[in-house]
């Protein structure tokens, strides 16, 4: 028997995104060098330190971090050329 009766009801109605969760205590510079690397997708860097995309999103800009380019186009090769496959994805 499955009841929502026995659930204790919302003040809001409903959850919001997010309710619940505790703040992470990130370690905020390893983030930034990560992320100013540009080794890793922002995807990757929020996964590896256990943050979500949104709050590395909002904390990089916030602060201004500097984004390296992740990939370099090599001489001779033209960027349309790189960019349809010839080293864009791995």
């Amino acid at each position: 028997m499955n009841s929502n009766a026995d659930r204790p009801k919302s003040k809001r109605g409903g959850k919001r995104a997010g309710a619940g969760r505790k703040p992470t205590a990130a370690n905020w510079p390893a983030v930034r060098a990560d992320y100013s690397a540009g080794s890793l997708s922002v995807r990757e860097v929020a996964s590896l330190h256990g943050i979500t995309e949104s709050v590395l999103r909002r904390r990089a800009k916030a602060e201004a971090w500097p984004r390296t380019a992740k990939h370099i186009v090599p001489d001779g090769v033209s960027v349309r050329a790189w960019i349809k496959g010839w080293g864009w994805a791995k």
